[in-house]
């Protein structure tokens, strides 16, 4: 059961965060099964799985202008307003991100990849949930942190999280430039509006990880002040 933001900020500025980051989840879930369908040609799955994620990403924006318009001035507690607001933002970006991919990807009703180029394809989702799967690891290890004031044992294993979402992050940059390059040698193959079409979804697919970085950076910054 969803609880009301104000009792959620009352007990912690990092509760309703977490709330929204939930639903960015749910939305991340999508987008496996999405890419899954359209690789198998089954576009009426993807219709519905596009369908999903959009609403999806409609309620996590819900979820985030409810804490914009709750969200206190102050806080007696070693949490700046303006870095929650600038990590709700990261963590909206990845929702964001996933809606904008599934709308990309269905621009074109014949829009397909190559087998060939499956199991590269695959291997950057697959390191792109692994920097997504962090990046939330790293949101719900805040209260936990908040309580530490910042500092011990728990900010060192918040800073591991942190540089290894990193090292992910990195990880998707080489997949994709892989797929990438072997994408634009089969340029006949796909035609050139199929080529920028997938060009464009690897850039946003890229734009995850690097979104997932982000938010452990503005963790980093709220540790180091």
């Amino acid at each position: 059961m969803v609880q009301p933001l104000a009792r959620l900020f009352g007990r912690s500025p990092f509760g309703p965060l977490q709330q929204h980051m939930e639903k960015v989840r749910a939305t991340l879930d999508q987008l496996r099964p999405f890419f899954e369908a359209l690789l198998a040609g089954d576009r009426e799955r993807a219709r519905e799985l596009r369908k999903a994620i959009m609403k999806l990403e409609h309620e996590a924006d819900l979820v985030k202008n409810d804490i914009r318009d709750h969200l206190p001035i102050s806080y007696f507690m070693p949490v700046d307003r303006r870095d929650l607001l600038s990590l709700l933002h990261q963590q909206d970006r990845l929702a964001d991100l996933c809606e904008d991919l599934v709308i990309v990807a269905t621009l074109r009703a014949d829009l397909t990849l190559p087998e060939q180029f499956h199991a590269g394809f695959r291997l950057v989702l697959d390191k792109t949930e692994v920097a997504c799967a962090t990046a939330q690891e790293i949101i719900g290890q805040l209260d936990e942190l908040l309580a530490a004031s910042f500092g011990g044992p728990e900010a060192e294993k918040v800073i591991e999280l942190i540089q290894r979402v990193g090292r992910e992050e990195h990880e998707v940059d080489k997949a994709i430039y892989e797929l990438a390059r072997a994408l634009y040698g089969a340029e006949q193959e796909l035609g050139v509006v199929g080529l920028l079409l997938w060009q464009k979804i690897l850039e946003l697919v890229g734009d995850l990880a690097n979104a997932s970085e982000a938010i452990g950076d503005q963790i980093r910054l709220m540790i180091s002040r």
